[in-house]
């Protein structure tokens, strides 16, 4: 008697074959014989795929946790639909619960799916979009699949060619191979600006977030890789995304979320630093102060390096500027 398969794997398996079904077809002619954007039962692209079974996980994860009595994809009450996108509201934002909903009508209701209304989902706008969980990133809104990008980049402050396609720098794209865990903490890996190579630390708060999403490609390490054997281990592994990044505020104020977030992260913490003679003040203060923050120079020598810089002076483009100029005061006081 053949085995059952289990509701993460039959998800797996639905999504796959609607993957099969619309690849080498075209979205736009699809569009245009039906009349509609979303073709529920078709997956056209490798990079949609991807991201569909990843939240597919996660659904599925979720249910084991709150419906156990769901055994398979046919169990699933459209009740517990609900419930999932407004759990997925609440605790992240209303762009996940979107995607949420997405993959929810996907896998259960290609004709009558359920909608932001039945889920008391909030309408966001362009004028306030947001990225999940944070300030608003850009006055356009981003689309799926950038989105997605933009979420993974924030988590470990990367730079637009460390986590995409750029015809310059191929080779610091992020792939599947590029993040680690050790010790508890989740790392990104990647070769940056000049080649430099570096090992960027999650920001707390991201790393649940990533964990669900990225799971399966997270690699448990006792030490992180040495430059020479993470380009071996890249030099044959699959692109994480395939999205196109164009929208360079966005990307910048990805950036500025990570250094404020992780600057605050850092003072509540015990670690002790090193200070680099380039970093070090000519009359010995310990402090630095830039856009009206002061904070530790070692922090601060630390922080630079984990976004591809050396000098302190770098963290004037990120820290207290724009949106963050009333971040350290809320924050202090």
């Amino acid at each position: 008697m053949a085995k059952k398969q289990s509701l993460a794997n039959e998800i797996g398996t639905k999504l796959y074959n609607q993957y099969y079904k619309g690849k080498g077809t075209s979205r736009h002619a699809d569009k245009l014989a039906t009349g509609k954007h979303c073709q529920p039962e078709k997956i056209y692209s490798r990079g949609s795929i991807k991201t569909h079974k990843s939240q597919g996980r996660v659904f599925a994860k979720w249910l084991r946790a709150n419906h156990p009595e769901v055994r398979r994809v046919a169990d699933i009450t459209r009740e517990q639909a609900i419930e999932y996108v407004r759990y997925r509201n609440e605790a992240f934002s209303p762009k996940t619960s979107q995607t949420s909903m997405s993959i929810v009508n996907r896998l259960l209701y290609a004709e009558n799916g359920i909608t932001r209304k039945e889920c008391e989902l909030p309408r966001v706008t362009s004028s306030d979009a947001r990225n999940n969980r944070g300030p608003a990133a850009t006055c356009r809104e981003p689309n799926e699949r950038q989105r997605e990008v933009l979420e993974y980049g924030r988590a470990f402050g990367l730079r637009h060619s460390e986590m995409v396609y750029t015809k310059e720098n191929p080779e610091y794209q992020a792939t599947e191979k590029s993040l680690y865990e050790k010790d508890g903490t989740l790392y990104h890996c990647t070769f940056g600006k000049g080649g430099l190579y570096r090992s960027a630390e999650i920001l707390a708060s991201q790393q649940m977030y990533i964990e669900e999403a990225y799971g399966e490609m997270i690699q448990h390490v006792t030490e992180l890789p040495t430059a020479e054997e993470f380009k071996e281990i890249i030099s044959d592994a699959t692109p994480l995304f395939d999205a196109n990044l164009n929208n360079l505020q966005a990307q910048q104020l990805s950036r500025q979320y990570y250094a404020n977030n992780k600057m605050l992260e850092l003072e509540q913490s015990d670690r002790e630093w090193e200070l680099f003679r380039i970093n070090q003040a000519k009359n010995g203060s310990e402090t630095y102060e830039v856009n009206g923050i002061e904070f530790d120079r070692g922090a601060g020598q630390w922080l630079a390096k984990q976004m591809g810089h050396s000098r302190i002076s770098e963290s004037s483009k990120y820290l207290g500027t724009g949106i963050y100029e009333e971040f350290w005061e809320e924050h202090r006081n």
